[in-house]
C-alpha cells in the first residue's frame, strides 16, 4: 500500500495543482474505507486511481520512442489487482 500511495504523491508533485487536488481528494475518499476495514477495496481504489493518474499525465502512453510502456503498465496493473 506504500507504494502505491508513493506513487501518487510522486505523479501529484509532477503535475498540475488540479492533479495534486485530485490526489488529495483520493486520499480523503480513502479515509472512509479505513473504518470500516475494507482494506482489499481501498488497494483496488489506489491502485485503479494510480494507473489512471499515469495513463492521464505521464509521457509513456504516448511516447513513439516507448512503444512497450502500455503493455508494461498494464501488465504490472494486472499483476497487482
Amino acid at each position: 500500500m506504500g507504494l502505491i500511495l508513493t506513487q501518487i504523491m510522486c505523479v501529484a508533485m509532477n503535475r498540475s495543482l488540479l492533479n495534486v487536488l485530485v490526489a488529495l481528494g483520493l486520499l480523503e475518499k480513502r479515509q472512509g474505507r479505513f473504518s470500516n476495514g475494507d482494506w482489499a477495496a481501498t488497494f483496488r481504489d489506489d491502485l485503479q486511481a494510480t494507473r489512471r493518474i499515469i495513463l492521464d499525465n505521464h509521457p509513456g502512453p504516448v511516447d513513439a520512442l516507448n512503444p512497450g510502456f502500455g503493455n508494461w503498465l498494464e501488465a504490472g496493473f494486472e499483476q497487482q489487482i
